[in-house]
């Protein structure tokens, strides 16, 4: 995973003994570490000592600007409530969302703009 359940507890503001939630939150953190290395198009485990892993003096950390995309991604879809892909919702008496839609190669990238902006150095470029 890209980061550990600990760093996006500490996003989310939920306390680091509180684990109620851990399940829900390993499986996001998993989605979105998996969405992160299929739009980069590597395998981040196999070039860097991963968040929670034991430092190594041999294989580099695995750059902080990819961490915190894989935490801000997280922190969106828990925000969205699951919503991911609305462009726009309206709930009379409530107000209205709208939310940024991506498209790379004709597919839509549920991430935010940010998150795509932090990745995007680390993205191995398909030529031909």
């Amino acid at each position: 995973m890209l980061t550990t359940i600990d760093e996006l507890k500490r996003q989310l503001f939920i306390p680091v003994e509180d684990k109620d939630e851990d399940h829900q939150l390993e499986r996001i953190i998993r989605s979105v570490s998996e969405a992160i290395e299929t739009y980069c198009r590597r395998a981040f485990s196999s070039e860097y000592t991963l968040p929670g892993e034991e430092p190594s003096e041999v294989i580099p950390r695995l750059p902080y600007d990819v961490e915190d995309a894989c935490i801000l991604w997280c922190t969106y879809r828990i925000n969205t409530g699951g919503n991911m892909g609305v462009s726009s919702e309206r709930i009379d008496g409530l107000g209205q969302k709208n939310y940024a839609l991506q498209h790379i190669d004709g597919k839509v990238i549920p991430a935010p703009p940010s998150v795509l902006a932090l990745i995007d150095p680390y993205r191995n470029m398909v030529y031909g």
